[in-house]
This record gives structure tokens, sequence and C-alpha cells, in this order.
């Protein structure tokens, strides 16, 4: 950054330099209002992961039934059991983010610059200002997992039956097994089980959005005929930027090039050499790559400021 800094230092130094010394030198102070309506959606924060892990599950059911034919006849008893137990490895993955849209509202700019007359109506000049302005985001964090699981499962089964026989003469109160017992088994089978989850909030935030520039302008004087004292101008100024955005954990910046465009009138007061002006200026930083968390925040830096300026004639 510093050597585009001094180069555009140097530059309007130049300008400003070509002048003879009674060629209209002055310096001026100046600020005013920056109108800022940029807007822009942005990742802000991220982070992801993956885990393993190993889980065994048990489940136990268990079924049985009695009948009884009638007084003369026998009874019945059933029961089934199983268990099944699955060995299950699981695979997931996880992520969490946070989306916002940030809006950059009007604020100021104040600075300074040196110049001179390089040519019958015309001035060149060396400035640095600095612009500031409040920043809102308003989003969403979100928390995002998801898991596969593949492994097998072994189910035991066993059976009991009962049968009994019952006297005529007490039909409910004697009785005899008559058999007893059933198929016992085990069986393996592959199993398979995913899932996963999501949560979300709202989130909100403020910060400021600050631009440092140093420009080489260039002013043409237009006589538009409206009286003593007043002068009307236009001009165009080139150079850098240093641009930064601050708000909560993101502190990013980045310096690119800067033009600017603008037309005042200024008006000369009581004493010698001094003069008020009122200037609109449109003040843009075309390409800037504000960076945070590899994920890129598509804000480039444009302005119109209303300003007014102090000259003193050196």
């Amino acid at each position: 950054m510093k050597k585009y800094l001094l180069a555009t230092t140097a530059a309007g130094a130049a300008l400003a330099m070509t002048a003879p010394a009674n060629a209209g030198g002055y310096l001026s102070i100046f600020g005013g209002y920056s109108m800022n309506d940029q807007e822009a959606s942005a990742r802000i924060f991220q982070s992801s992961g993956t885990w393993t892990g190993s889980y065994t599950f048990a489940s136990v059911s268990l079924t049985s039934s009695h009948y009884t034919s009638n007084a003369f006849g026998a009874s019945f008893y059933h029961r089934h059991f199983w268990t099944t137990v699955s060995f299950i490895d699981r695979e997931g993955s996880w992520v969490s983010a946070t989306d916002v849209d940030l809006k950059a509202d009007d604020g100021f700019v104040i600075g300074a610059a040196t110049g001179g007359e390089i040519a019958p109506g015309l001035r060149g000049e060396v400035e640095i200002a600095y612009r500031k302005h409040d920043v809102n985001a308003k989003g969403t964090w979100y928390f995002s997992s998801a898991y596969v699981g593949t492994g097998y499962a072994v189910k035991y089964s066993a059976t009991d039956i009962h049968v009994h026989s019952a006297t005529t003469e007490s039909p409910y109160t004697t009785s005899q097994v008559l058999s007893a017992g059933g198929p016992n088994f085990w069986t393996k089978f592959p199993a398979y089980t995913k899932g996963g989850s999501f949560t979300s909030s709202e989130v909100s935030g403020s910060g400021d959005l600050t631009a440092m520039s140093i420009m080489a302008n260039v002013w043409l004087d237009v006589d538009l005929g409206l009286g003593d004292g007043i002068n009307t101008y236009i001009g165009a100024g080139l150079g850098y930027a240093d641009v930064t955005l601050e708000m909560g954990d993101v502190d990013v910046s980045d310096t690119a090039m800067a033009f600017q465009v603008g037309a005042g009138v200024s008006f000369d007061l009581p004493k010698e050499g001094h003069a008020i002006s009122l200037e609109v200026r449109r003040f843009v930083v075309p390409k800037l790559e504000l960076t945070h968390g590899g994920f890129d925040i598509p804000l480039d830096y444009e302005v119109t400021d209303i300003i007014i300026s102090y000259r003193i004639a050196l």
C-alpha cells in the first residue's frame, strides 16, 4: 500500500508544483455528509468437521397367550420372546455457519488538500480524506449435522409352549403339564441407520465501515457569469483508498484504486485570499477484495459526498 500512496502523493505534488509560487497556491480543509446505500449478502463464519463412532443397541420383546378350551378339555399357554442386538459403526459430519445481510448507513467525510494553479483556470491538488459509516448486519446462524451407520444385528428368539390336561371332576384346579419347551434360534443380518439434525437462530450486529484515501485531483474553473467572487468548477481525481470493515469478530481491509468526480461553487470571503466552497462528489472504490474466513464479502465502496470546504491562499 505504501508504494501506491507515495506514487499518488508524488503525482499530486507534481501537479501542484508545476505552478509558479505566485500562481494561486492554497490549502483547504473540508468536511461533510457522506451518503452510502451499499448492501451486500455474505457468509462471515463457517466451521465444519467429521466424526466416527461405534454403537450397540439392544431391544427385547415378549409376547404371551393363554387359552382354555372347556371344562373337559385342555388349556394352552404360549410365550415367545426375542432379543436383538445391533452393532453399528457411524460416520457423520457437521457444519456451522453464519450468513448475514450487510447495510451501510450514511456517515461523514473530513479531509484536507493543498494545491495550486497549473494552467490558466486549471488547478492540481493532493487530497487526504477519511470517511466513516455505521454498518448493520442481520442474518441467520445455523448448525446442521448428518450421519449414516452400517453394521449387523443378531437376533435371538425362544418359545415356550405349555399344554395342560384337566380332569372332568376338577377342570380348573388339577392340571398336568403334558409338554413344554419350543424352538430356540438366532439369526444374523445387515443393519443400517441414518439421521441428522438442524437448528438455527437469528443474529444481528453492528460495526464500522471506514475509508482512508489519498487522491490527486484536477479542478477546472468554469465561469458561469454568476457574479464577482462566485466561481464554479468541475473536476476529477485518481488515487488509492484503504477500506476497512469492523464488526464483531470481523476485521477485514483492502487497498484498491479509487476515483472521484465532482463539481462545486466557491464564494470569496471579505478577508483576502479566503473562500468557502460547496461541493458534490461521487467517490468510488470499485474493486475491493474483502475476505473473512475464506469467504468474500462482496462490498464495493461507493458514496456521494456533500462537502463544505474552507480555502486559504498561500
